[in-house]
């Protein structure tokens, strides 16, 4: 366990098994988890197909018993009590009856619970059921249909009691039961494919009413295992399930036993155990596969190099180094490698140079100090001379000074002078400006008084046109009242015509005679109205020509103001263009004399750095002739120190 190789084959083997152990884990758990839950799900479909199916046959009996409750002929034979004409109407039927829907039983009951007519067995009638059957207690008592499972003399049964009444009283009740044994048993079973048992309890024990069980498992025992907490079968090919059975009060009635078959589950879960064992294998695989893969380009090469780190530890810097084509990591410790033995190669190359060196250096000291004696003279002379041109640079730097204050004193009154003029030149731009503005302004108002008046113009055509259409309307009115006037004056002749023919036909014609009158004083209203119509339309139509003419007179007028105003827009235009142009020329006067303001204010910024330039260069000047005077103290300590070492 001391080599990388080791530990990390035992880390792949660990990964492995524990990958194969989980593989075999998650499979069994899934496989257990979803075969349980399907089981269980098919479990709860049979119970509910179970319920369902119970509540349909008790829904079935209940409407059989409401449907006869309403016929009028049993209602009738119930309240005279007549027991046989009941029995001749249904006994003969009950046959059919029941080996249609499976009817065990069907009666008919008078309040409380006393047996009126069994028409499944007619010779037996009178006795007292209260005692047991308490459904038709109920329904009685209650006066209101009720359905469920109930136990009765003949066992249990599925049953549907509806109440009879007369005349708004209650005279009885009527009972459907259907079976509840054998053949519920076998049908529930080959309906669904579920097998199905039926026990009750009674006072000697459990007693199966009905069983389609597989063979070998007893409904009676099974009921047993299941309450101790066993719900498969000794063949473990079924999974027992217990139904509670309530009756119509919700009390227990039955105990239903399902036998739901799990064989498929068993095959699905074997399934997912072996498709657990194949990814286990294959994770096993995989693992050898890596240690091999591992082994061969990991740990071999590893050697290889190490063992080239050991030669180059030794001093072998000229060895043949192997794995540098490599784009792994190995390869780069091949090529660390060899970068080392170039290195130890260049630091060998290197000793022997500097031994090389040491006598060379012995060599050149000889003639740097021939050199020494050289400079020391050439730096005396060069010193010397820039003594001379610092001592006339001051002299220049003074000069310069003198003249730049003169120029200062000339310039800050050209300043003053400009700055006047362009003051100047600013408020008459100012003024232009004002001008063009008040100008541009009376365009403006005159364009919108233009438009305004086109608006007024076309508004005044406008109602001229509509005033000459309500004068054409009114004229066609007037000739719809002459038609209307026409029509009165029409209807009024056949009034009197009709007063005529009802006066020839003495009292048989006074009814028409009134309606003639009627119609007449009606015609009479209407000429009397359309007259008065005529007369409105007619000062209408003379109102309406006046405003014609008066319309058309405006419109001339408004016509001429529009000229007007159009020519006073032209003027006001070139006026604006005129102003406009002098404020553009007047402008561009001051952002010529502000430029000249700023030019003078430039030369005397000129003319002052000037004379700071010539104050600083005669500093620098005298700083300079010091700097020299130490630069030659300097070099001759320097030229000292180096001939002395």
């Amino acid at each position: 366990m001391k080599t990388i190789r080791s530990k990390l084959t035992v880390l792949f083997v660990v990964l492995a098994l524990l990958g194969a152990g989980s593989a075999l884990l998650v499979g069994e758990f899934l496989t257990s988890k979803l075969t349980d839950m399907a089981l269980a799900r098919e479990v709860t479909a049979a119970e509910r197909a179970l319920q369902s199916r119970i509540q349909a046959d008790s829904r079935q009996a209940l409407l059989m018993a409401t449907v006869v409750a309403g016929q009028k002929s049993v209602r009738d034979k119930m309240a005279a009590g007549d027991r046989d004409g009941l029995a001749e109407e249904f006994v003969p039927t009950f046959a059919a009856l029941k080996s249609t829907y499976d009817i065990r039983q069907f009666q008919f009951h008078l309040p409380p619970a006393e047996s009126f007519l069994r028409v499944h067995k007619p010779e037996k009638f009178g006795d007292d059921l209260s005692s047991f059957r308490h459904t038709v207690v109920a329904t009685n008592t209650e006066k209101k249909p009720i359905f469920g499972l109930e136990k009765g003399v003949a066992g249990l049964g599925n049953r549907g009691i509806a109440p009879i009444s007369h005349d708004g009283k209650h005279i009885g009740s009527v009972e459907f039961g259907l079976s509840f044994h054998e053949k519920f048993v076998e049908q529930f079973t080959t309906e669904t494919g579920v097998p199905l048992a039926v026990v009750i309890e009674t006072a000697n024990g459990p007693k199966v009413i009905g069983s389609q069980l597989p063979a070998g498992i007893d409904p009676v025992t099974a009921l047993a295992e299941i309450a101790g907490g066993d719900n498969d079968d000794e063949s473990g090919q079924y999974h027992l399930s217990v139904v509670s059975l309530a009756d119509f009060s919700g009390k227990k009635a039955a105990s239903g036993i399902l036998a739901i078959d799990q064989t498929p589950y068993t095959g699905i879960h074997n399934f997912g155990l072996l498709l657990g064992a194949g990814v286990a294998v294959a994770l096993l695989a995989i693992a050898a596969a890596c240690v091999f893969y591992a082994n061969r380009n990991v740990f071999r090469p590893l050697q290889v190099v190490t063992s080239q780190i050991s030669e180059l530890a030794d001093g072998n810097a000229n060895q043949d180094v192997q794995g540098m084509e490599r784009e792994d990591e190995v390869g780069d410790i091949a090529r660390a490698i060899d970068v080392c033995c170039a290195n130890r190669r260049t630091q060998v190359e290197l000793e022997s140079e500097k031994t090389r060196e040491d006598e060379v250096q012995k060599e050149r000291q000889g003639a740097v100090e021939d050199l020494i004696a050289g400079f020391r003279t050439k730096s005396a002379d060069m010193l010397s001379a820039v003594t001379q041109v610092n001592r006339e640079l001051q002299d220049t730097a003074s000069l310069l000074e003198s003249v730049a204050s003169s120029s200062a004193s000339q310039a800050e009154g050209a300043t003053q002078a400009s700055e006047e003029a362009a003051s100047n030149v600013e408020s008459v731009a100012a003024a232009t400006e004002e001008l063009e503005s008040s100008t541009r302004e009376i365009a403006e108002q005159v364009e919108r008084t233009t438009g305004v008046i086109d608006q007024a113009t076309s508004d005044v055509q406008d109602t001229n046109d509509k005033i000459s259409g309500l004068a054409t309307a009114a004229s066609k009115i007037g000739e719809v009242v002459t038609l209307i006037q026409a029509i009165a004056e029409q209807t009024n002749l056949l009034a009197l015509n009709a007063t005529i023919e009802a006066a020839r036909a003495g009292d048989a014609g006074k009814g028409f005679a009134v309606v003639a009158a009627e119609v007449k004083e009606l015609a009479t209203q209407t000429s009397k109205a359309t007259e008065e119509i005529s007369n409105q339309i007619a000062g209408i139509q003379a109102s309406t020509d006046a405003a014609v003419t008066a319309m058309q007179g405006i419109s001339t007028t408004m016509k001429d103001v529009n000229e007007y105003t159009t020519a006073i827009a032209g003027a006001v235009s070139e006026q604006t263009s005129v102003t406009s142009e002098i404020s553009r020329n007047i402008q561009g006067a001051a952002r010529q004399t502000k430029n000249m303001v700023g030019n003078i204010g430039e030369l005397d910024s000129a003319v002052a750095e000037t004379s700071s330039s010539s104050e600083t260069v005669k500093a620098k000047a005298g700083e300079a002739v010091e700097i020299t005077n130490d630069m030659r103290s300097e070099i001759e300590r320097f030229l000292s120190a180096v001939a002395a070492a």
